[in-house]
């Protein structure tokens, strides 16, 4: 017997081997007939849905973290389960046991099933390709991902269609998606999907992108007319369960929690990212900088001027920016000995009416204050908002 709970959205699986009922999630289905010789490992499972009972051949079961996972080969819709007779939309008929295998049925005529479509999603894949083709990214992927680009453009579809949504269920996605035809090539099974993960995280991949990714950022920036780029810096840090070398412990505002550092550099007129990098959480923002614009500088990126936040304003970026000649502005942290000092010695008088501007709609007290670090002339601006006063 065969039971589904609609209301918790849980499938329960027959299995034709041993007869137990399960209870899971719903799993990927991978689009592949056995090869080798019968007989074969596993159970036949089988899954009720809106529109009929449908197989899967799971070969083999196994735990990790603590969740269960199956490798298994689709076996398709169910047409006859005493006889263990199937129809797959791209093999047709056949029929398939442990004992004997996957037998073809030729004989079957389509005739009778002439009223069964099968549908595809397509407007996320189309929006998805068009992007990418036209942005330049598609062919840095297929110099950084020779041979599994579509693995690659399939992921981050997945991704991007399915917010939030595990790798588990890819599978699933991509048998019901234009993916499956624009992507034929994808590995979208749960253990290759992991092994392929590992491959692309590998620093030398990391590396060949951004060489290639920011060459395209530089043609994009010629293309508009821009000589150089006015860019965005800054960091957030990411929560993560994961144990790897970039995790470290961190207490904020009293929550204590494994957190990873993004540093990220944005272009200021088109909003596209050009630089990103994956620090330690204990590492500070100010000891990131010069690495950052080294790296920046290193691809050929020039830097019209830089807008970043207070944990890069200490007096050793300042300093190494001027050295630069790279323009910038800060705002200055609170913790710093100059934000003192200029808050005590020229803040007194900032509300007098000629340091009043209107800025936005909105009115300010904006006083400009000179001020000299090691030799290096810089301006201070200390700026009073009386709407958030008020």
């Amino acid at each position: 017997m065969i039971l589904f709970d609609a209301l918790n959205k849980k499938r329960n699986n027959f299995s034709h081997k041993t007869g137990d009922i399960m209870t899971e999630s719903p799993n990927q289905f991978k689009q592949t007939f056995p090869t080798e010789p019968p007989p074969y490992p596993g159970h036949i499972r089988f899954q009720k849905r809106k529109n009929g009972l449908y197989a899967s051949h799971v070969k083999n079961t196994y735990k990790r973290n603590r969740k269960v996972y199956h490798d298994y080969d689709y076996l398709g819709k169910v047409i006859d389960q005493e006889n263990l007779l199937f129809y797959h939309t791209k093999k047709g008929f056949f029929n398939f046991s442990l004992e004997k295998g996957y037998i073809p049925r030729p004989d079957l005529s389509l005739k009778i099933y002439s009223s069964e479509r099968e549908s595809l999603r397509y407007g996320d894949i189309w929006v998805f390709d068009d992007i990418i083709t036209k942005s330049g990214l598609l062919s840095v992927f297929k110099i950084v991902t020779p041979g599994d680009t579509d693995t690659l453009l399939t992921l981050v579809a997945y991704k991007l269609s399915n917010p939030g949504q595990p790798f588990d269920n890819i599978a699933h996605w991509y048998d019901r998606s234009f993916a499956q035809i624009k992507y034929p090539n994808a590995i979208v099974s749960s253990s290759d999907i992991s092994k392929y993960l590992h491959k692309l995280g590998q620093d030398l991949n990391h590396q060949d992108f951004t060489v290639h990714y920011l060459n395209i950022m530089s043609q994009y920036n010629q293309f508009n007319g821009l000589k150089e780029f006015p860019v965005l810096i800054d960091s957030s840090v990411l929560p993560t369960k994961i144990d790897i070398p970039l995790t470290a412990v961190s207490n904020h505002n009293g929550l204590i929690n494994n957190k990873v550092r993004l540093i990220y550099v944005f272009d200021q007129k088109s909003g596209l990212p050009i630089f990103f990098n994956a620090i330690p959480r204990f590492i500070i923002d100010n000891s990131t900088l010069k690495h950052t614009i080294n790296t920046l500088q290193a691809n050929e990126i020039d830097i019209k001027f830089i807008i970043m936040d207070a944990g890069y304003s200490s007096e050793q970026n300042l300093i190494f920016l001027n050295k630069l000649h790279i323009p910038y502005i800060t705002r200055m942290n609170a913790n710093k000995t100059i934000f003192r000092d200029i808050v005590l010695n020229h803040g007194s008088d900032i509300d007098k009416a000629q340091y009043a501007v209107e800025y936005n709609g909105r009115f300010l007290h904006c006083k400009k204050i000179p001020y000299v670090i090691k030799d290096y002339q810089y301006y201070a601006y200390l700026i009073k908002d009386i709407d958030q006063l008020s």
